[in-house]
């Protein structure tokens, strides 16, 4: 990107932190509260047929350093930029379009569609949502890239989940007292930038999670399982920008999350099954490949708040292969070495700064990676990272 570009969102992000006074008894709107109620383009009243229309979007922003021995590299790059909108309809529905834009390489600069859905919610229990939408499988593929403690993702939900976090389906959801739930079914077929070509496999997914804090000793705890299943179709790992999905054919996760005071303590146990993908035109007694491996994967990851400013965060993840070059390595590694081995482990550490909650935040983050490549095909690796980032969403 343009330094000059950077400058002006860096500048722009972080200029009201300077610009803030000491709030009276009855503290009137904040400064933060000002500028992003400016993303409300229209509020009407609830009896309206237009409740509510707002942009949407968000502005990420990474500086990193990685090095493996004597390989290095940097850079300062645009990690993420998106824009779209949102309307609330009728008081039930909502419509959301959003578009995933490429300022690194603005060639073109529209990317790809994440958000393109319409959500039918006409109670807490029940609530429909058609479109491209996330798929929330793991814990970190379940989270808004918005409000992730980490920097990025874990090698966890890089490896086990999906290739693409939004992609064409159906879903419905709801809760019910410690019950909450979600299903549906999602196309892995060939992808686009729009909604893909439905042409590939299907994937069936499940979620179920329960508030077990009555049972746990903490002040407040949950326990989720999440599922799915694809059928095998060649059109799975194919497409534009990239592929939607791997061509697993299920996984499972089950995931803790705990809070106690100013800790968190969160886990998570992840399975998937590989198979073999069909080679696409080729006669019908040609072998299958290539097949995909059975992956197993840990990660343990806790906070702590010091307060509502400065958070500090841990995390350890751990994924291992039946096959060799079964794994990947996570997003800035892969820059150093574009092998793949059957063992990686991962710690990272880092410090948050929220100015404005998760929309307005700095955050900086040091990891340790390390891959065990038994094929010995180039995928060893053992290094240091550092980030840097700043997260802004509206």
């Amino acid at each position: 990107m343009r330094p000059t570009f950077l400058a002006f969102l860096t500048a722009a992000a972080v200029a009201p932190v300077f610009g803030q006074t000491a709030a009276p008894t009855v503290a009137p709107p904040s400064t933060y509260d000002q500028i992003w109620s400016a993303a409300v383009l229209y509020k009407g009243a609830a009896t309206d047929v237009v409740n509510e229309v707002r942009l949407t979007g968000r502005q990420h922003i990474d500086w990193y350093q990685f090095r493996n021995e004597s390989e290095q590299d940097s850079d300062f790059v645009s990690r993420r930029t998106r824009l779209g909108l949102k309307a609330q309809v009728l008081k039930d529905f909502t419509v959301h379009v959003e578009a995933d834009l490429n300022l690194e390489v603005p060639h073109p600069l529209f990317n790809k569609y994440t958000d393109a859905y319409v959500k039918w919610a006409p109670s807490k229990e029940l609530a429909f949502i058609v479109g491209k939408q996330s798929i929330r499988y793991t814990l970190d593929g379940g989270t808004s890239s918005n409000s992730l403690v980490t920097i990025d993702r874990s090698p966890l939900a890089a490896n086990l989940g999906f290739a693409e976090e939004y992609l064409p389906g159906v879903t419905a959801e709801g809760e019910s007292g410690l019950w909450s739930w979600r299903a549906g079914f999602f196309s892995s077929g060939a992808a686009d930038r729009d909604f893909g070509a439905f042409n590939g496999g299907l994937i069936s997914f499940a979620s179920i999670s329960r508030d077990i804090t009555a049972i746990s000793g903490f002040a407040k705890s949950s326990l989720r399982l999440d599922y799915f299943h694809q059928t095998n179709d060649a059109q799975n790992v194919i497409g534009t920008p990239k592929a939607f999905s791997r061509n697993f054919k299920q996984g499972f996760s089950l995931i803790s999350q705990n809070t106690q005071g100013a800790w968190t303590f969160d886990g998570e146990i992840g399975l998937t099954d590989g198979q073999a993908t069909p080679i696409i035109f080729a006669p019908r007694a040609a072998p299958s490949t290539p097949i995909l491996p059975h992956l197993k994967a840990l990660q343990l990851q806790s906070t702590y708040s010091f307060n509502k400013d400065w958070q500090a965060v841990a995390r350890y993840t751990r994924v291992t292969s039946t096959n060799n070059n079964g794994v990947n390595f996570a997003r800035y590694e892969s820059l150093l070495n574009f092998g793949k081995g059957d063992r990686l482990e991962e710690y990272y550490f880092g410090l948050n700064r929220y100015f404005y909650g998760h929309k307005l935040k700095f955050q900086l983050g040091a990891q340790h990676s390390k891959m065990v490549d038994s094929a010995n095909d180039g995928g060893a690796y053992a290094g240091w990272g550092f980030t840097t980032a700043l997260r802004v969403s509206w």
